[in-house]
């Protein structure tokens, strides 16, 4: 039986298990779920040719516990790919999403010329939790950091600016060990497993709220490099404003030793939302053509933030034309290669669990810009929740 197969039957044994005397009625379940379909026309970066993707997701989540001790919680995704973009090599970094788990737990049903279907796990964890500690085990979301375009503390599930799913965080195999005795400090222990076991990962960070302002500290050795840094989040004049900074030490030979620092603010008026952030990085790719370290940065999955420029400069709105509908748009400026990227978006919420969005990525620049090469994508989502 596959790891997948296992899990899935342990899980579910689990949940039918009678629940121990004598009080069953203390065991809850919650079942919801989501479905997307997602369009993408765009051009593929490997060959010029057109690119036309449709993504269909179904997503199951079952969630529930014993009283306060114990938690869980399994969501499972069946997608779906049709159209030209699945016999691309720009696809692999689909097919192989994955690779940076610890566990297999993603089973391919179809693969063929047109389509490509599979089943995977996006969440699954397992909480035990007494009054000042919570230990979770399983595929999660570590949520270090608080930056909205790159963030530099987000060490296990780090953004892409250029992804078009922004609210999908790929999650990590790993166990975590939270602990708040009260008062104003929190710490919290990370082991994530990796292979090979160089290459796994085990950090730790501590936080506390003062004057008004959450801040943390953490280090650990990050995929065989050492990372340390901070963060700090606070309001001033109602405006939110976030910083972070890391200093990575590399571990192997290979890549040089890198500062990155991200600052920024936001600001809510009535209808209006406005943030902009400034992002520094010495983590450079580790390639040598243009044409090479967009191919890289486009496609690879990306377990750490690497760019071919130090300086940004990110910019976002939205704004509510009706209560039902929104623009957004954002902007990421390559100041060092005077290049630009730029992602309007039009959402629509046509009941309260129905909503509909399109929108564009757009690139562009002088000739050495980090976003010049990559294709303009046009694209269209559908999304509902039950």
């Amino acid at each position: 039986m596959s790891t997948t197969a296992a899990l899935l039957v342990g899980l579910l044994a689990a949940q039918a298990a009678p629940a121990p005397a004598p009080a069953p009625s203390f065991w809850t379940h919650d079942v919801a779920g989501s479905f997307r379909s997602l369009f993408t026309q765009s051009r593929s970066l490997a060959t010029g040719e057109p690119s036309r993707d449709s993504l269909n997701r179904l997503r199951l989540a079952v969630a529930g516990g014993r009283g306060y001790t114990f938690s869980y919680h399994l969501e499972v995704d069946s997608e779906t790919h049709l159209g030209t973009r699945v016999m691309q090599p720009d696809f692999a970094s689909v097919r192989h999403r994955q690779d940076a788990a610890w566990l297999d737990l993603d089973h391919v049903v179809v693969d063929r010329t047109h389509v490509y279907s599979d089943l995977s796990v996006y969440r699954a964890t397992m909480s035990l939790r007494s009054s000042t500690a919570t230990l979770t085990v399983g595929r999660q979301r570590i949520a270090w950091g608080t930056a909205r375009f790159w963030s530099p503390a987000d060490l296990f599930n780090p953004i892409d600016p250029l992804q078009v799913e922004g609210d999908i965080r790929q999650g990590v195999d790993a166990v975590q060990l939270e602990w708040a005795p009260g008062g104003v400090w929190r710490t919290s222990a990370v082991y994530a497993p990796q292979r090979p076991t160089r290459r796994s990962s085990l950090a730790a960070r501590v936080a506390a709220t003062l004057g008004g302002w959450d801040v943390a500290a953490f280090g650990g050795r990050i995929r065989g490099d050492w990372v340390g840094g901070g963060d700090a989040a606070g309001e001033w004049g109602g405006a939110g404003l976030r910083g972070e900074v890391t200093y990575t030490r590399r571990g192997e030979p290979g890549l040089t030793n890198a500062v990155r620092v991200a600052a920024g603010a936001d600001y809510a008026f009535r209808k209006l939302y406005l943030v902009g952030e400034y992002f520094y990085n010495q983590g450079q790719l580790p390639c040598g053509s243009t044409a090479a370290c967009v191919a890289s940065y486009a496609l690879a999955p990306q377990a750490e933030l690497f760019t071919r420029h130090r300086h940004f400069a990110s910019a976002g709105a939205t704004y509510d034309l009706t209560p039902l509908l929104k623009v957004e748009t954002y902007a990421v400026v390559d100041v060092a290669g005077a290049s630009l990227f730029v992602n309007p978006l039009l959402r629509y919420n046509v009941f309260t669990n129905v909503d509909v969005s399109a929108g564009a990525q757009l690139f562009g620049g002088a000739r050495d810009g980090e976003f010049v090469g990559v294709p303009r994508l046009l694209f269209a989502q559908l999304d509902v929740h039950f």
